[in-house]
C-alpha cells in the first residue's frame, strides 16, 4: 500500500514547512514507526480485556449475575481501546523530526539542522 513511498520517498520539510525534497530513508522510518504504532494500538486491546475478565469472572458479582458478563466485557474492551489509541499515537507523533545528516546526501547541505516529515497514521 505504501510501496510508492519506498520507491519515490516522502516529502521532507524544514521546521517552517518549506519542502526540501523527498527521502526514501525518511519513508522507511515512517513506515516502520507506523507499523509500530499499529502494533501498540492492537496489543492492549487484545491482551487487557481477557486478562481483566479472567479476574472479574471470579467475583461474586458475576457469579450471581452471569448476564453482566457481556456488558462488563464491552466496557473493559472500550476502556482498553480508549487508553491504547491515544497512548500509541503519542509514542510516534505524526510529524517526525530528523537530522538532515541522517538522510540522503542531498540533505547534507543543511548540516545538522532539524527537518521533519509526515509519517502518516
Amino acid at each position: 500500500m505504501r510501496k510508492a513511498e519506498l520507491k519515490d520517498g516522502i516529502i521532507v520539510t524544514d521546521l517552517e514547512g518549506k519542502e526540501l525534497g523527498s527521502s526514501v530513508i525518511a519513508a522507511k522510518q515512517a513506515i516502520s514507526s507506523t507499523a509500530m504504532t499499529r502494533i501498540a494500538i492492537a496489543g492492549p486491546i487484545f491482551l487487557a480485556p481477557p486478562a481483566i475478565m479472567s479476574f472479574v469472572t471470579k467475583t461474586s458479582l458475576l457469579k450471581s449475575n452471569p448476564r453482566l458478563f457481556l456488558p462488563i466485557n464491552g466496557i473493559v474492551s472500550i476502556a482498553s481501546f480508549a487508553f491504547s489509541l491515544p497512548t500509541s499515537l503519542a509514542l510516534f507523533p505524526q510529524y517526525t523530526k530528523v537530522k538532515a545528516s541522517e538522510l540522503e546526501p542531498e540533505f547534507h547541505k543543511y548540516g545538522d539542522s532539524i527537518l521533519m516529515y509526515n509519517k502518516g497514521l
